[in-house]
């Protein structure tokens, strides 16, 4: 997962903005520059399986719904308005939401990342599908966008 990670953001010429040579460097010399977290702060199972982030769905399940209205927008906001890397489309949807409520900045949200697993078939199609979009909003926040007054 994290060579097809690496392979993508590279694609995206995200080290170029960076001043890195390979997002590689992010797992290493360089790590302080990057944040891994998750919009869901705990380990989640459902029907006894490791929770896909698909069924049930994230936003409309009130138990899913506030832990990432609670934790996910306390821990962006200590940090300096990231880009926010979505891995998938599941969490592309909870960050979108948290966008609506006016908690997170849709600006640092990198829309149509696919999740890098190997196990994920579609993720070549959906990466070429919304690379050149995706390169611009790379581009965009690192042009110094302004935040919306209302995320800070």
């Amino acid at each position: 997962m994290k060579k097809n990670l690496i392979t993508m953001l590279d694609e995206l010429n995200l080290p170029a903005h960076l001043g890195i040579t390979s997002t590689s460097e992010l797992f290493g010399s360089h790590s302080h520059l990057v944040q891994t977290t998750s919009v869901l702060p705990y380990p989640v199972f459902y029907n006894g399986k490791n929770y896909s982030g698909s069924t049930p769905n994230i936003v409309k399940t009130d138990l899913l719904r506030d832990y990432i209205l609670q934790s996910f927008p306390k821990e962006v906001e200590h940090m300096d308005n990231p880009l926010i890397v979505p891995l998938g489309v599941n969490v592309s949807k909870a960050l979108a939401y948290l966008s609506e409520q006016g908690l997170i900045d849709a600006a640092c949200i990198l829309d149509g990342f696919p999740h890098p697993s190997g196990g994920n078939g579609h993720r070549h199609r959906q990466y070429a599908e919304n690379k050149e979009e995706m390169m611009e909003k790379v581009n965009f926040y690192f042009s110094g966008f302004e935040i919306s007054s209302t995320m800070k």
